[in-house]
């Protein structure tokens, strides 16, 4: 199937401000629902008076957010990098989808906070999951240890501190990690906090400002936006 972009999904700063950028889930690589797990989360449960699912790990996801996640991390043709482990939801959502499509693949992810790693180890215990690993750093540092390393990814979440700074600093390291054709999703990049004062928040102009033209943008789903590294080729 060759993969769907939805390019009017672009959301312009009055739009966000009013809180209308937001999109529910979409498929980008595949047709319909993967499998009942992903169904699931295309219409989980949320908690009385929030937007974010309601499972057994907690976090802060919509059901946009989630399930997008778990379509790219079953489809990845690579290494997952996560930044920003939180309490685990996450990395658990894209563990399971890489055991679930029986692929090999890894998820390294990485939090500054030494108490939710704790805690999202502990997750990934519960659900047995051996194919997530975590790691104690802040998110631009982590990036910057695999390009040092070679590694390259097949998809990233980019979900750690959403200030202006930090988020550039990673947008300038993506092409030199990720695999050609891989897709990276932004969290919050729909967040009201992009359009204010609010200085934990910047992903949006830091992602205009500094990511590279290679890669193309393919949607929003949920409250995050989705692109693919599509770099030319010499």
């Amino acid at each position: 199937m060759q993969a769907i972009a939805y390019p009017d999904d672009y959301p312009t700063f009055d739009a966000i401000a009013a809180g209308a950028a937001n999109r529910d889930y979409r498929p980008t690589l595949v047709s319909g629902f993967i499998n009942d797990r992903h169904k699931w989360y295309v219409s989980a449960p949320t908690a009385p008076g929030s937007v974010a699912i309601v499972h057994q790990i907690p976090g802060k996801l919509r059901r946009g957010d989630a399930s997008k996640l778990y379509e790219m991390a079953y489809m990845s043709q690579g290494d997952i990098l996560e930044l920003g482990t939180y309490k685990g939801l996450s990395s658990t959502i894209m563990g399971e989808a890489l055991r679930d499509a029986r692929k090999p693949f890894q998820v390294y992810t990485a939090d500054l906070n030494e108490e939710f790693v704790e805690r999202a180890k502990a997750a990934h215990v519960k659900m047995r999951l051996t194919n997530v690993h975590t790691h104690v750093m802040e998110g631009g540092a982590f990036t910057k240890s695999m390009k040092d390393k070679r590694v390259k990814f097949g998809f990233a979440f980019i979900d750690h501190w959403h200030g202006y700074d930090a988020t550039v600093e990673v947008c300038q390291l993506l092409p030199d990690i990720m695999m050609n054709r891989g897709f990276v999703l932004f969290h919050d990049f729909t967040h009201i906090g992009n359009v204010s004062d609010d200085p934990a928040f910047g992903v949006i102009q830091a992602v205009e400002d500094t990511l590279s033209k290679d890669f193309k943008f393919f949607g929003i789903f949920g409250c995050c936006a989705l692109f693919r590294y599509e770099p030319k080729l010499s």
